[in-house]
């Protein structure tokens, strides 16, 4: 399936804007998400565990973020020609950060972290509706699940307790396409297991997509590398006011050297 969204940036840092609102979006359909700035990530299928994903259905995300003072919010989109789901083969999609900023270069490996480098996952899977084993559309008013998880590789990897659940979650699909939302405080009393999220840096995340329709389960997924998210620092309002003082300056002292061109104009030398 080629992807709708050929026309939007692709870069390596998704800019997380602050949202000047009391409360960041929480719709995927929110006209607030205007405001972000969208980048397309790449994804292939992964082919690196067992089960590999030599098919897959999916190969882009287009991904938004907001953040205020409190809490950030993602906005992940993809194509998928379907929505029908199964109890096992859902559409789903996944963030991964690591679970601290990491200090050098190093980083856990992109594909779920490894043992020296534990990843923080935060897992959306949409409603399979009702009727076990039978394939059946996901109705656009189930929200979905979410749930987040701690990996250190393929086969280490651990469901957080209730009370370390902070992820809230909500998909919709319309037009072919899917919308999922996913927000956290920026902070969180877990940070063993948790990112904890710092204004100016540049934190990784990778993707990982589902496609039920495609049989997708569990390894078999389209996943991206690693890229980064940076939380934009607020401009001061005193920059606003230093540049209108000197728009104000500038055009003053204009204004003085008209007025006085025109009171004392210059005497031209006559011609010999």
């Amino acid at each position: 399936m080629k992807s709708l969204s050929k026309d939007m940036a692709s870069d390596v840092v998704v800019k997380v804007k602050l949202f000047e609102g009391e409360q960041l979006p929480t719709e995927p359909l929110d006209e607030n998400w205007g405001k972000a700035t969208p980048v397309e990530v790449p994804l292939a299928g992964q082919i690196l565990a067992s089960p590999r994903h030599w098919a897959p259905s999916i190969d882009a995300v287009m991904i938004r973020a907001l953040y205020n003072k409190d809490e950030i919010a993602f906005l992940v989109e993809w194509d998928d020609s379907t929505n029908k789901q199964e109890e096992i083969f859902r559409d789903a999609v996944s963030l991964q950060f690591p679970t601290k900023i990491p200090e050098s270069l190093k980083k856990p490996y992109f594909a779920m972290g490894d043992s020296s480098g534990a990843v923080n996952l935060w897992n959306w899977k949409a409603h399979w509706g009702e009727g076990f084993g039978a394939v059946v559309e996901s109705p656009e008013t189930e929200p979905g699940t979410v749930i987040e998880m701690n990996a250190k590789g393929f086969k280490n990897i651990v469901t957080q307790p209730p009370e370390s659940q902070n992820v809230t979650g909500k998909g919709m699909y319309q037009n072919g396409r899917w919308k999922v939302v996913m927000k956290r405080p920026l902070k969180t009393e877990d940070a063993k297991g948790d990112i904890q999220f710092e204004i100016g840096k540049l934190i990784p995340i990778a993707f990982a997509v589902w496609d039920g329709s495609n049989s997708d389960v569990a390894g078999q997924k389209s996943v991206s590398s690693w890229y980064y998210v940076s939380l934009e620092k607020a401009v001061p309002k005193t920059v606003f006011v230093y540049v209108l003082i000197a728009i104000v300056m500038g055009a003053s002292i204009e204004m003085w050297f008209v007025a006085r061109l025109r009171r004392f104009p210059p005497k031209l030398e006559e011609e010999q």
